[in-house]
Parts: structure tokens; sequence; C-alpha cells
């Protein structure tokens, strides 16, 4: 009874949860105190500002009794939960079009350093999913692409540089999410792969780098070929988690779930039941996007499970022994106790300058009609989709687009295109010779296709760039193709750039085959 009693109160160490907004209000400093989760989930509406960071951070410190893990999505790219203040990485499919895993490694230091420098202690990524599938929906170019051996050498690398500076590291979404057709945010993939292959690809990625990290995220998706239950999400799945992961490959460190509220969840089990499956399962912790007090509930169902089966009461403890030996390492002294601003502003140029190697080491020159450059007299209408990254804005008020373009031109028109139903306003640019052509996973909408092809026949010289993956409109040529791998801000300056031949184009295609 002593032991269920002892469990119980800290049965908050199998949780992750979100909090309301920027700053914590009385009502969670109590629920925080009482319920003491084993870790905390930042998301955009928890991140305003450096200094608003930074104190969120040291409040959530002090309001639990055990320190929690801080945790927030930092992978780079279009996951880039930090891109209100401060400079994004390119993509992973971008890093990986360099060939250099040495990017990586600084990459995850300096992600490391700006993680600590703000409070927070855990990143979930890299994500090491093989992006095995063109049509991926949730993946794409968030993988470092779709070869085993250039994954682990990219994950591996980006790994020893967050372990170097004393962040924590999460490998996710295992057993691989780079082969779903669908969105587990909305709904519930199937991988229809066989098993030889996914063992033999997907899976190896996972094996051959869990001993390089403490944590990995288990995913929301089927997998009929490695489960008898052809329907059950690998996350709630026995088969999956504690006889794959933790027994044929021995993974000795935590295993935690995916958000739990996700659609892919939801529209097989109550957040009570995923909460209760995933455990016994063999997942040590479970993780909500929701805020703290509405978790509640879900808590006190589970000591009711803990008390009436001894053998659940067991395998709970062990995972809260697991969480609590982790939790041993995170000092108190690698967490700053004030916040520096002139540090902080030396590392975002740090950061500036490590992405713009980076994006110029990966564009990639893609099939075209010919080598052309655009002169610097050159007045061009520039076509770019309304997608949120690119038309986030940027410090000098303008777009992206504009920045990038302002070093290389005097003068140009700049004109978005919804990505679902493009329309090309031709009395607008009835003097335009060139047009710049920005595309972003073309191939998923058919009008965006027929809308550049427009385009094409309306300007004599078209110029095209991806930001997403590659081959997006294979088959219609332009005068020149670069794929960038990632709609950010150093990626597209880079692009413009090598259409301008300041800089040549020097990256690979970090995916093959069916891919292109």
């Amino acid at each position: 009874m002593e032991k269920k009693q002892k469990i119980k109160e800290q049965v908050g160490q199998l949780f992750f949860v979100g909090i309301e907004g920027a700053q914590l209000s009385e009502e969670e400093r109590k629920w925080l105190s009482e319920f003491s989760a084993g870790g905390i989930l930042l998301l955009p509406r928890n991140i305003k500002s450096p200094y608003q960071l930074f104190t969120l951070c040291q409040e959530l410190r002090r309001a639990t009794s055990i320190p929690p893990f801080i945790a927030i999505d930092q992978e780079g790219g279009i996951v880039d939960r930090l891109s209100p203040f401060a400079p994004s990485f390119p993509s992973n499919l971008a890093l990986g079009a360099t060939g250099n895993p040495e990017y990586a490694h600084q990459q995850g230091k300096l992600t490391a350093r700006l993680l600590k420098m703000l409070g927070m202690n855990l990143n979930l990524a890299p994500v090491i999913d093989l992006l095995a599938c063109k049509d991926n929906n949730g993946i794409g170019i968030r993988a470092f692409g779709s070869q085993p051996e250039l994954v682990i050498d990219f994950g591996r690398a980006y790994l020893r540089g967050l372990k170097e500076e004393g962040a924590l590291s999460t490998l996710k979404h295992f057993p691989g999410l780079g082969r779903a057709l669908v969105d587990p945010h909305s709904e519930l993939p199937f991988i229809e792969a066989g098993k030889e292959p996914l063992l033999e690809n997907d899976v190896f990625v996972f094996k051959e780098l869990s001993h390089y990290s403490p944590f990995i995220m288990t995913g929301h998706a089927c997998y009929p070929a490695l489960i008898s239950d052809k329907k059950r999400p690998a996350s709630l799945s026995i088969e999956i988690v504690s006889d794959l992961l933790n027994g044929v490959m021995g993974y000795k460190g935590l295993v935690i779930t995916d958000d739990l509220e996700m659609g892919a969840i939801s529209v097989f089990a109550s957040p009570m039941e995923a909460t209760i499956q995933a455990l016994k399962s063999g997942n040590d912790m479970v993780m909500f996007s929701s805020p703290g007090r509405q978790v509640m509930p879900i808590v006190s169902d589970l000591c009711a499970e803990i008390d009436g089966n001894p053998q659940f009461a067991q395998e709970m403890s062990n995972s809260i022994q697991k969480v609590m030996a982790i939790k041993k390492h995170l000092s108190p002294g690698l967490t700053p106790s004030s916040f520096h601003k002139e540090e902080l502003t030396e590392l975002f140029q740090e950061i500036d300058i490590l992405s713009e190697k980076i994006a110029e080491d990966s564009i990639v020159e893609m099939p075209s009609s010919g080598e052309d450059i655009i002169q610097a007299v050159t007045k061009p209408v520039v076509f770019y989709p309304r997608i949120k990254p690119v038309l986030a804005g940027s410090p000098s008020g303008g777009t992206i687009i504009g920045d990038a373009l302002m070093p290389l031109c005097s003068e140009f028109v700049e004109e978005s295109y919804a990505v679902e139903s493009p329309i090309l306003r031709k009395d607008a640019f009835s003097s335009r010779q060139i047009a710049i052509i920005f595309t972003y996973n073309a191939h998923w909408y058919p009008q965006q296709k027929g809308f550049i092809q427009e385009v094409q026949s309306y300007f004599p010289r078209c110029f095209h760039i991806s930001l997403g993956l590659p081959g997006d409109l294979k088959g219609n040529l332009f005068l020149r193709s670069l794929a960038a791998f990632s709609p950010t801000p150093s990626s597209i300056r880079a692009a413009l750039r090598v259409l301008w031949g300041e800089i040549s184009p020097r990256g690979k295609l970090p995916i093959r085959g069916i891919l292109l």
C-alpha cells in the first residue's frame, strides 16, 4: 500500500503537458505544485520574446517540486518554435543536400546553446524518419533524406552537437513516418510497406542511433506488416513499443508518445484510454498539448488503475525511476540564472552565419532548358505561395522574398498566390518579360501546376525555385530550376543568388528514385 501511494504521488512524472499562455497563472502554479508534471511542452502560444520565454522557464522550475523536462520542437526549417525572434536554420532536407554532416553537428551545438540560454533542456528533435514516399504528408522536408546511411550520418552528428552543449535530444517518430500518406495531426496513417523493408530501412535507422539519445518518441501510424492488430497505432502497440523497441532493439532510454490529442489517436481511443494503452504498451511517458489542468481527470483515473493492478503499478514505478534517473543529470548549473541579452545577440549572429553556409551549400540544379542567369538590371515578377514561413514577414517590415531580392535588383514586383486556387492577374504585368516562380510541394495541388503553366505561357523567360520537395514540377521546363528544400530566409536568399550568378549550386539531391 505504501509503495502504491508513493507511485501515485509521483505519477505526474509520467506526463508531458502544455500550459495556457506566455506566463503562469495562479491556477497553473497551484496544479503544477500539486501535480509536478514530468515535462512541460512549450508551444507557439507560450512564446513571445526571448526574455518572456526565459522568465517562463524560470517560473516553471520554481512551481514544480521536481524539476521538469522543458521541451520544445526546435527542428529547424518549417518546425521552428523560436522563429518569431530567432534566426531559422534551413530544413533537415536542405541539411542533407549539403552532403556535410559537420553542418548538422554545428547546428546541434548552436541549437543546444540557444535552448539552454532561454531556459529549456529538451529538444524534441531530430526527425530521423526516412523520406520514402513523394506523397508523404507530415514529414517531407523535415527528413534528412531517403537513404538510411545519410540519415544516420546526419542524425548522429546533430545528436553529438546537442549533447556536447548539454541539451537532451529525442529521436522521432518510431518506427518511422516517412511513408505516411496522411498527416497524423489530422488522421491515422496506414503504412502499407512490407516487414522486411520497414525493419531493414526505417527501423534500422532508429536502431543505429538509439544509443545516442535519451528519448525516443513513438509515432501515431499503423504498420500492418509489423503487428497482429492491423488497425492499432504504433504508439499504443505492445508489439511495437515493448517487444520491438524495448525488446529486440534493447532500448534503455525513455520512450514517450507523440501528442495523444492528435487526430490519429482521437479516432481510435479517448484520452484516458489512450493514456492507459500507451503506458501498458511500454511507453514511459505520455504527451498532451493541452494545459495540465485539463489532464488532471486522466491522472485521477490512472491512479485508480494503479490501485487495482499490481503489475501495472510495478511497470509505472519502473518508468518513474527511469525518468528520475535522467533528471539527476539535469544540473542546475546547466541553466543560466539570469538573462544575458548580449550573449543571445551574439548567438543569433552565429546562427545566421551557419544558416547561410548551409543554405548556400544545399542548392541543387534541377533539369531545365538552359543555364541562364539573371542580370542585375532585370525587373522580374516574383510569384510565391501563401504559406506561413514565407508570409511570416521580416525585421525590415517587408517580406522575406523582398528582403532577399533587394541586394540583387532595384526593381521587382512581388505577387503571392494561393496554393489551392491561384489566379494570374495578367493585366498587372503587361510590360514584364521575366518571372521567378517559387513553389512549395506543387505536386499536391493540381491547380497550382495549372497556374504555373499559365505563367510560363505568358512570360517569355521563366525561372523556378522549389522550396519544398524537389521535382514538384517534373515535366515543366524552365530556363532554370533550382531546389532549395526550405522556405526559410537563408534558403530563399541562397537560391536567388544562384539565379543571379553570385554563387554556384553546390548541393546534392538527398533523395532518390520515385521521390523525384
